[in-house]
């Protein structure tokens, strides 16, 4: 659950699911689904798929710019394969920074 007091910028639940390279499997921080302003105690979920070559499990709750942000009740269940995931797609790595893809 997360409540929140005059959020300016924005707030959201994150987590992130790492492998034992340290190498990120999984993230999301609700960017896409954001919370602003004031809102009393409300049920917010993040869905990532957990590998079973995964390490650690890390998450938190987040505040960009101004206000108040509390959380409790966090908890983790298994859910079925029908519940969609909510994860954030993070940007691939550079490529073709030479521009010769294509260049014949």
């Amino acid at each position: 659950m997360i409540k929140t007091r005059d959020v300016l910028g924005w707030s959201g639940l994150w987590m992130r699911i790492d492998g034992e390279d340290d190498r990120t499997l999984g993230f999301d921080n609700m960017y896409d689904r954001r919370i602003t302003g004031t809102t009393g105690w409300n049920v917010y979920s993040v869905v990532l798929d957990v590998p079973p070559h995964s390490a650690d499990i890390s998450f938190g709750v987040l505040l960009d710019g101004d206000g108040r942000v509390w959380i409790d009740h966090v908890k983790f269940e298994v859910v079925s394969d029908a519940v969609a995931v909510t994860e954030r797609r993070l940007p691939s790595l550079p490529a073709n920074l030479d521009f010769s893809a294509g260049v014949e």
